[in-house]
């Protein structure tokens, strides 16, 4: 792990731990005015410094080559400035050459002392990689919290003491503190720990330690390490069949299919002792069907896994037949549902399989048959039905799909009625005034549109409302109230803390946040009542956006949200809407010709702003894309990816952009299309729309057979409404099209 992913993640465990810094005035370099300028909140005018240097645009990106360049063609006094050599180290550790960081590091505790912790840290990183390695020991074990001590126990270790590397492991084991992220501490801990007792002999220990590492954190790396280490005991392992069962239902969970065949030859040898026969087959199809892949065999897997026997038959029958499903064996779906309905009728798994055939029907385009069998699941289990209102919901756009609006309204009607949750009632509201546009009475539609655009500002329903209105010629309705009437709040005096100030000046955002969010405790103080506005200004004044985002969703209100932004509330939509990493955004929308603000609009669905965050499945970096995704727009490019860069802005904008204008591409420039197939593959957009391109927009999202997907194209479009608005208010919000193209066929390098 790279230092700038490193402190990323340890932001979200060290907010308010670190020792606060004296605070300096702010002086805004046009780079911050860009990320805030169009903020318009009542805050203190700041002055502005001379442009940053190349060097350090190119770290905000986390273009490291590109800044590196960059340090190379600067004079050679320039060279020795304290603050260049302090960027240009952390430059070279993170493209892996930190022995030429180690002579830039020198002295610079005493002549950079504004950012004496983060030297010392650095310092740190570099010695751990490059050596002497108990240099490196000595300054980690200093800074006492856990994250470091596992870090001085494995350098400890790597410089050969290994009983200095056990008492600074079980240091860091009573001080594991609490909250967020105390069972990864421990497992790093334990880890560092069982290394070290290895080397000393302690066999009793490190066993203890490897195999709760191997159960209580199964997907890290450090597990691997600590289950090949086990592996070495034979038969005195610690960690039993049952065990490595465990660790094979959490790594098929996660689609891990290489782990889970592991796992799975330790365990297949004294399966009867554990368990059922069919239960290895199971979990390897478990682990295809969840890493998306191939579905066939996935199928395969569950029927030997259902012939040889587990704890849960109908299970394993309930996903070969949506096995089946996945794979556009509709037929072959629909007979396996049935088997299952057919075997075990009591079972939870029987009434899936009823829902599931309906939804065959209504994937299909069936509509008839698929109201028929909604009616039908609906009857027969009544108000005991586990999925009432998600059968009520399907069998109302079926009915409306197949133009029965009549039958469809008054279901809409009564779940509109009943549900608590805003987004999904905003949808049933404006299917409802589709049901009376479909019965002729256009008036009664009309006020049903209208009052969606203004009951649900900006949301996917609104979109579609004001294209339908559109279509009927009448006019539409402002997207937004005006904001909430009242004076001006009185100006803030936000400033930075010092080192935050210089590490953002340096290029170094994803530090200068970490660095603030130490002090976000003393902050809220200082501006108490108001402490959620000022983080948010402070926050986003870096070109990072994550942590501001997450401030927001508690900072903000609804009321704020829902109406226009003024002086009393664009502070909170530039927080829950922030506008991360501009210039690269910006350039990339520009060159694409993608629509202006979608980048941000999926990135907030997708990583909630988090460059380094990584799915279960493997999707990775601020556009979540997976790794075989990547390298293969790379390639359609005629570059390569070192898939390790994901992590970083520059990379996955890149890539995620074209990947995204290649899916708009493929669906006759059909955003939501595209963005269906972002979330769910373009396979299945495809046989989506070959049965329902005849619909409007909006009965086909209603129709997404996937819940997760569903919601993600409605989520995306509305973020990108709002991020509309934020750049040109009510001009610049475009409803989408209702009529989807026609006669799509995607093209063979589809994936």
């Amino acid at each position: 792990m790279g230092l700038v992913r490193a402190r990323a993640a340890a932001l979200l465990v060290c907010l308010g731990a670190c020792q606060s810094q004296p605070d300096s005035p702010l002086k805004a370099s046009p780079s911050l005015l860009r990320s805030a300028g169009s903020a318009q909140v009542a805050t203190v005018p700041l002055q502005p410094e001379p442009p940053p240097p190349p060097w350090a645009e190119a770290l905000r990106g986390q273009r490291y080559k590109e800044a590196d360049r960059a340090f190379q063609a600067l004079p050679a006094d320039a060279q020795q400035g304290a603050e260049v050599r302090f960027a240009w180290a952390r430059t070279r550790l993170e493209l892996g050459q930190a022995a030429a960081a180690i002579p830039l590091l020198a002295g610079l505790d005493q002549s950079l002392p504004a950012l004496g912790s983060q030297v010392s840290e650095l310092r740190a990183e570099v010695l751990l990689a490059a050596g002497p390695a108990a240099e490196a020991a000595k300054l980690l074990e200093s800074r006492a919290d856990p994250k470091s001590l596992a870090s001085a126990s494995k350098a400890w270790l790597e410089a050969g003491d290994a009983e200095r590397a056990l008492k600074v492991a079980e240091r860091g084991l009573v001080n594991l503190g609490k909250g967020r992220g105390v069972k990864e501490r421990e497992a790093a801990l334990r880890f560092a720990r069982g290394m070290a007792a290895e080397k000393l002999g302690r066999q009793a220990l490190w066993a203890g330690d490897f195999r709760f590492v191997a159960l209580e954190a199964p997907l890290s790396d450090d597990a691997k390490t600590a289950v090949s280490k086990l592996a070495q005991l034979g038969d005195k392992s610690p960690l039993s069949a049952a065990d490595r069962l465990a660790r094979a239902r959490a790594l098929s969970a996660a689609g891990r299919v290489a782990d889970v065949d592991s796992e799975l030859s330790f365990v297949e040898p004294l399966a009867a002792r554990v368990t059922r026969a069919g239960v290895p087959a199971s979990l390897r199809g478990m682990a295809l069907f969840n890493a998306r892949g191939d579905y066939k065999a996935a199928e395969q897997l569950f029927q030997q896994a259902s012939e040889l026997g587990t704890e849960d038959a109908a299970k394993e029958l309930f996903y070969v037949a949506r096995s089946r499903s996945r794979a556009q064996d509709d037929a072959g779906a629909e007979a396996g549902f049935r088997l299952v309905i057919q075997r075990f009728r009591t079972t939870p798994w029987a009434e899936l399989a009823e829902l599931s055939i309906a939804r065959i029907f209504l994937a299909a385009g069936s509509y008839d048959k698929a109201a028929q069998a909604y009616g039908a699941y609906l009857q027969r289990r009544g108000g005991k039905a586990r999925f009432f209102d998600d059968a009520s919901y399907e069998r109302a756009v079926a009915l409306l799909s197949g133009g029965q609006p009549a039958e469809a309204l008054p279901l809409l009607t009564r779940l509109a009625a009943a549900t608590k949750d805003a987004r999904f009632e905003g949808q049933l509201r404006e299917l409802s005034a589709v049901a009376l546009l479909g019965l002729g009475k256009r008036e009664d539609a009309i006020k049903g549109f209208q009052d969606v655009i203004a009951r649900f500002p900006l949301s996917f329903p609104a979109l579609a409302a004001a294209s339908r209105l559109r279509a009927l010629g009448s006019t539409l309705p402002a997207w937004m109230e005006p904001p909430s009437s009242g004076a001006a709040p009185t100006p803030l005096e936000l400033k930075l803390p010092a080192e935050v100030a210089l590490l953002h000046r340096l290029g170094l955002d994803t530090d200068a946040a970490l660095a603030l969010g130490a002090q976000e405790r003393r902050i809220s103080r200082a501006h108490a009542p108001r402490s959620g506005e000022a983080l948010c200004e402070l926050y986003g004044l870096l070109e990072v956006a994550d942590r501001r985002y997450a401030i927001g969703q508690d900072a903000a209100t609804r009321l704020g949200l829902d109406r226009a932004p003024g002086p009393r509330s664009r502070w909170m939509w530039d927080c829950v809407y922030p506008r991360p990493y501009s210039e690269l955004v910006t350039r990339a929308e520009r060159e694409l010709l993608l629509p202006r603000g979608v980048l941000w609009a999926v990135m907030r669905q997708e990583s909630g702003f988090r460059a380094y965050v990584r799915s279960p499945v493997g999707a990775v970096g601020l556009l979540q894309l997976m790794p075989k995704t990547a390298e293969r727009v790379a390639e359609e490019a005629g570059e390569k990816v070192d898939v390790q860069t994901l992590t970083q802005a520059h990379a996955s904008v890149r890539l995620g952009s074209r990947y995204l204008r290649k899916l708009i591409d493929s669906f006759d420039g059909n955003l939501p299309l595209a963005l269906a197939a972002y979330n769910a593959g373009p396979q299945a957009v495809s046989r989506w729309l070959a049965s329902g391109e005849n619909l409007p927009l909006d009965l086909f999202v209603a129709r997404i057979p996937y819940e997760e997907t569903r919601g993600y194209v409605a989520r995306v479009l509305a973020n990108a409404a709002r991020y509309a608005y934020l750049e040109g208010g009510e001009g610049a919000v475009q409803a989408p099209p209702l009529e989807l193209p026609k006669g799509v066929k995607l093209p063979d390098n589809s994936y």
